[in-house]
């Protein structure tokens, strides 16, 4: 069963069209690579309406942990309305934001109620290591995970920051 969606919206038509394991978002190859590499299946997908099949897939998948999205400038406010759908429809899904924006605006994200956690940093051991503290429900580690920012009793806990000099650890897309 799919345990991590990792999402990129993009709102261009000849993007869309043209789009291949060549031109995605290679952060997010990395880290469903990474991840896949430790047992967990993952879900890439890219596009200009994304919220139509990322509830298709949470419906007949309600094991799926996390719905991670990538945010640039460019697809901010579409990332803000696929997670409000998310959250109103299916609420105990926990939504992951990363990519430059995310790590800009990570109080106002946290702020809006629209995701959990907002990666801050590198994704790759910061979503492996979420991904095993949902699956065991040990949310008393949260702290231990790298690069990664969330509200504990409406405050913000940013953890330590970490940046991985061995890149040779992470399996090739």
């Amino acid at each position: 069963m799919i345990k991590l969606i990792l999402a990129n919206p993009v709102f261009d038509k000849h993007v869309v069209d043209e789009i291949t394991a060549y031109n995605f978002q290679l952060g997010l190859l990395y880290i469903a690579t990474y991840v896949e590499s430790h047992g967990y299946k993952s879900k890439l997908i890219v596009g200009d309406r994304l919220v139509i099949e990322i509830i298709k897939i949470l419906e007949g998948n309600r094991e799926c942990l996390l719905v991670g999205f990538y945010v640039s400038a460019d697809n901010l406010g579409e990332v803000n309305r696929i997670c409000a759908s998310i959250k109103n429809i299916s609420p105990s899904h926990k939504i992951i934001l990363g990519g430059p924006e995310a790590r800009a605006r990570y109080l106002e994200l946290l702020d809006s109620h629209l995701c959990d956690f907002v990666c801050i940093g590198d994704g790759e051991d910061c979503v492996l290591m979420l991904l095993r503290i949902l699956q065991n429900g040990e949310y008393e580690k949260l702290r231990e995970v790298p690069n990664l920012a969330y509200k504990n009793s409406n405050k913000i806990v940013k953890t330590r920051q970490t940046y991985e000099r061995d890149l040779d650890k992470f399996p090739i897309p």
